[in-house]
């Protein structure tokens, strides 16, 4: 079953069935049953049989492809209304339903009636002049058989109330209550949502009762480790902010305001608990309960187990299975052998030299919240990358971990590059780890060596095996691989591929078996990298970037996002394609690296001799830098004097101008023209068999000595440089 809202604001629930081969489904037939045994608010007001449900291409329950339950097949079935009452009742049930007409003998719920749409229908009627209650409206469903139910409305206003007195209390328990108030006071009972909202509060107090490690503090001043300190009990953090006062625009603003604050208010870690609770009143009976956690308690996949918990708790569903508690994860980890994982880790990090960053190095950075980038694939080229991962054995996750894998070797110009990625962290041999709360991820190095010639499938097959080979050792902290490998920091992006299993629909039914409605879930967290790349897997791959914008702007992000979406594009076109060839540049990219970029024509006089123009330039720019060599470099005007020098030499030697000669290094300034022989096609033996050496031993500055004895016969200039 599944909450629709085909109708905005009008919320059915609607079940869809498979008949076993050879049979039919009876849709009102099947509604009958479902009623005998479970409450009216979840009864579904439709029941749609189906061939086959249609999956995700993760296996999973499509839910956007269930179709919507048409309401209007039986469109003025059986014979029309024939009394004015009969009318009545017809477009009261046609306009609650949200039908063209309804046939005087149509159920009510058939066309689609729920409890809720029920009450609406009984408070039309009252306005219309006609009563009858819920309880009628299931007892007798249709137009006629309701009409033969109904009376006409007493003239006293609806809801008229007079007469009736509240008493909340038993009278000795009341006068006491009373006598204890410094004042008058007037003792109310509580509506049903006040007890509710009581009960969550009651809820919220049972869950740190009964996750232990949900009451932790942490110390570490004055200890030689850190520790966690779990007291006995504690109180849960409750508050109350009612808005209902506010216009909707105003609404909205200060509830954005709110949970703005609530992200920027830190725990004392110190003291427990590390949660907190705030309950918004929006008024119209809407509320937003707003969970706050340090991530030092919870994970990603425990915070679904946490509200599960809750709901359940709030609604008394009986009792709730026994916990797994967190300290048996720990003792787990205690139990390891570290030696041998973390050299697992040093062999697979073996010659990996510097971190791979594609932000600018900033020690004095300080995290701030992170701004966001969203992108997607279309449903068909997601289900296009998932038939590929299919094809070649490779899990979602791995092609997702490769394609980044590809993108910020493009980004960083390297083809051995290190990311983060986070793992589960929850041990499978731990029986019941699946339902554990508590933080168990961790956030591991993962590395790519990145060889152009091998095909892509290839890379993704070759990461794949190298993180299944690394799942025993996944326990260790990153702190401690950094310090094994010692390079400290490794990289500075981090992904994660969201795969938790929580079922939306399980958790809407829960939600809603309590006698809540949910309008929506949300989720936020942040990530302290400078890049975090969160994959959220479903009928279309969707992708949030988190960046840190005193480090990265918001273009040079989605330009990232962009050329990690064409390395999808690239498996999804050409799996057996060499890694060389993965092109992550569009089109304008292309256009400003390859052309944009190498215009470099400069017009200069064609009939003037190099060493003019340089003369000129000296003489323009005495003081700018000419030539760069390693932490070295000369200005013009130093390399002019040590050019005019080195031309008086050759002088000296014999060169004259227009006289051929064949060294390597021409002799400009001397005038001399230069003869080419013949050019080994080796470099190292080009450079062996230059004439004119320039050794770099100082023997005096500014000096310049001939030398004989050198290859080919001729006298060696030797530059004694300053």
């Amino acid at each position: 079953m599944v909450v629709r809202e085909d109708r905005p604001g009008d919320k059915r629930l609607v079940a869809y069935v498979v008949p076993a081969e050879g049979t039919e489904a009876d849709a009102g037939a099947l509604r009958r049953h479902v009623a005998e045994a479970l409450p009216d608010y979840m009864v579904p007001s439709a029941v749609v049989a189906l061939d086959a449900l249609p999956l995700t291409p993760n296996g999973k329950l499509d839910r956007k492809a269930l179709p919507a339950p048409d309401y209007t097949a039986t469109e003025s079935a059986g014979r029309e209304p024939s009394t004015p009452r009969e009318e009545l009742l017809a477009a009261l049930f046609a306009e609650v339903l949200g039908v063209p007409a309804v046939g005087a003998d149509e159920s009510f719920f058939d066309l689609g009636g729920d409890s809720i749409l029920s009450i609406q229908l009984v408070s039309r009627a009252r306005l219309a002049g006609l009563e009858f209650s819920v309880r009628d409206v299931f007892a007798h469903r249709t137009v006629a058989a309701l009409d033969a139910h109904s009376r006409t409305a007493p003239s006293s206003a609806p809801g008229e109330t007079a007469g009736v007195e509240l008493a909340p209390l038993p009278a000795d328990e009341l006068a006491a209550l009373v006598a204890a108030e410094p004042g008058p006071v007037d003792v109310l009972p509580l509506s049903p949502l006040q007890s509710g909202l009581l009960f969550f509060r009651a809820a919220g107090q049972a869950l740190l009762a009964r996750h232990a490690n949900l009451r932790a503090g942490f110390r570490h001043e004055g200890l030689s480790r850190p520790v966690q300190v779990i007291p006995a009990d504690a109180d849960v953090p409750w508050r109350e902010l009612d808005l209902s006062g506010l216009g909707e625009p105003e609404r909205e603003a200060e509830t954005e305001r709110f949970l703005a604050e609530e992200r920027r208010r830190r725990f004392d870690l110190s003291r427990p608990p590390l949660l907190r609770f705030t309950l918004l009143t929006l008024g119209d009976g809407r509320h937003r309960l707003v969970l706050t956690a340090h991530h030092l308690l919870l994970d990603g996949w425990s915070s679904p187990i946490v509200l599960r918990e809750l709901f359940a708790l709030y609604a008394g569903h009986g009792e709730l299975p026994p916990v797994r508690p967190y300290t048996d994860h720990l003792k787990w980890l205690a139990a390891q052998d570290r030696s041998t994982a973390e050299a697992a880790w040093q062999k697979a990090l073996a010659g990996f030299e510097e971190p791979t960053r594609v932000a600018p190095a900033d020690a004095e950075h300080a995290v701030s919240d992170p701004l966001k980038v969203e992108t997607a694939l279309s449903p068909e080229r997601t289900a296009a990358l998932a038939e590929r991962a299919r094809a070649y054995g490779l899990t979602l996750n791995t092609v997702v971990q490769g394609a980044w894998a590809l993108a910020l070797g493009s980004l960083t110009g390297r083809e051995d590059v290190v990311f983060g990625v986070t793992v589960s962290g929850r041990p499978p041999e731990l029986a019941g780890v699946e339902s554990m709360v508590g933080l168990f991820i961790n956030t591991l190095p993962l590395r790519a060596r990145l060889r152009p010639a091998e095909p892509v499938s290839r890379l993704l097959a070759r990461i794949q095996d190298e993180q299944t080979a690394m799942l025993d050792h996944q326990h260790v902290g990153l702190a401690d691989i950094q310090r094994q490998i010692g390079i400290g920091e490794l990289f500075d992006t981090a992904l994660v591929f969201e795969n938790y299993p929580l079922d939306d629909g399980e958790f809407t039914g829960l939600v809603e078996a309590s006698g809540l409605r949910l309008h929506r879930a949300a989720a936020r967290d942040a990530v302290h990298y400078p890049l975090g790349l969160k994959a959220l897997p479903g009928d279309q791959l969707r992708f949030v970037w988190d960046f840190q914008p005193d480090l990265l702007d918001r273009h040079r992000v989605e330009a990232i996002a962009g050329h990690f979406t064409r390395v999808l594009e690239a498996v999804i076109a050409d799996p057996e394609r060499p890694v060389g060839r993965i092109d992550v540049l569009e089109d304008a990219e292309r256009r400003r690296v390859v052309t944009e970029w190498n215009d470099t024509d400069v017009e200069y006089p064609a009939g003037t001799p190099v060493h003019v123009l340089f003369e000129e330039r000296s003489a323009a720019t005495p003081d700018a830098v000419a030539v760069v060599s390693g932490a070295r470099s000369l200005t013009y005007a130093e390399l002019n004097a040590r050019a005019n020098r080195l031309a008086h030499r050759l002088i000296g030697l014999g060169i004259r101008r227009g006289r051929p000669h064949r060294p390597r290094r021409r002799g400009l300034r001397g005038g001399a023209r230069h003869r080419p022989g013949r050019a080994d096609p080796r470099p190292a033996a080009r450079l062996r068999d230059v004439h004119l050496r320039l050794h770099g031993r100082p023997e005096g500055r500014g000096q310049y000595a001939p030398q004989r004895g050198a290859s080919g016969g001729g006298p060696v200039l030797a530059a004694r440089q300053p």
